[in-house]
């Protein structure tokens, strides 16, 4: 019954990573890889206003390694709509033996979830676990620092550790013009972007957390505040779209 209702939720996403046939979900031998949100480890007086920023790192990752077609990788609603059905969004912190529960009904091989610390003197750490469902093994731990003003180039970085970490095919490393104009369940259209403004991707990953939280019309309006400072910004325009406010 539990299954039954999460099929159900994903289906009505338009999700396919769960809600696909047992026999077409055999035929593509490609292993699954989810992400989920980054715990915030940042401290300080200014620790809450970084609390956003999790959602927004495991999105630039998921839409990063989806840039690998020799993966599945889950979609961030996806992975939201399974949160809410096994009501776990009451916790801020995700560890080894949710991310192996919820990776077992994603059918997934391998979870990647993390931390991170952003400072307001521009630098943040990222660290990230990759764990092998089958087994609850953790298989890969690495980390990376830099700038925030180059968030792009952390985010990629940590991409390819994991990515090797798990003994994955290298990531192709196109740009975005070169990228496949289609989205599909399990792919992510655009490219990362080379670079993006880190006040841009804090209002970005603001406005994920309002909609994930169900306060759509504030999502909205950080997703347009977004795309009127920085018109360059490609995602905050795909989540109107999304949402039908574009």
């Amino acid at each position: 019954m539990q299954r039954t209702r999460l099929v159900t939720t994903l289906a009505a996403l338009g999700l396919a990573v769960l809600a696909a046939p047992p026999a077409r979900a055999q035929a593509d031998a490609r292993p699954t890889v989810a992400v989920l949100y980054f715990n915030n480890g940042s401290f300080g007086k200014d620790r809450a206003d970084y609390d956003a920023l999790g959602r927004g790192i495991a999105d630039f990752m998921i839409t990063d390694l989806a840039g690998n077609p020799t993966l599945r990788v889950v979609e961030r609603q996806a992975i939201d709509a399974l949160i809410k059905e096994q009501d776990l969004g009451q916790t801020n912190r995700v560890d080894v033996e949710t991310a192996v529960k919820l990776g077992k009904l994603l059918q997934a091989r391998y979870m990647v979830l993390g931390g991170f610390v952003a400072s307001p003197n521009g630098t943040v750490d990222l660290t990230a676990r990759a764990v092998e469902v089958e087994t609850s093994r953790i298989v890969h731990v690495d980390a990376v620092k830099g700038k925030t003003d180059a968030f792009m180039d952390v985010i990629r970085q940590l991409s390819d550790r994991m990515n090797k970490g798990m003994k994955l095919p290298d990531i192709p490393r196109r740009t975005a013009s070169a990228m496949p104009t289609t989205s599909t369940s399990t792919q992510v259209a655009a490219a990362l972007p080379q670079k993006v403004p880190f006040a841009a991707v804090m209002l970005y990953s603001k406005g994920l957390k309002a909609v994930n939280e169900g306060k759509k019309d504030e999502g909205v309006s950080l997703f347009k505040k977004c795309v009127t400072d920085f018109p360059e910004f490609e995602k905050p325009k795909e989540e109107l779209k999304r949402l039908g406010a574009a």
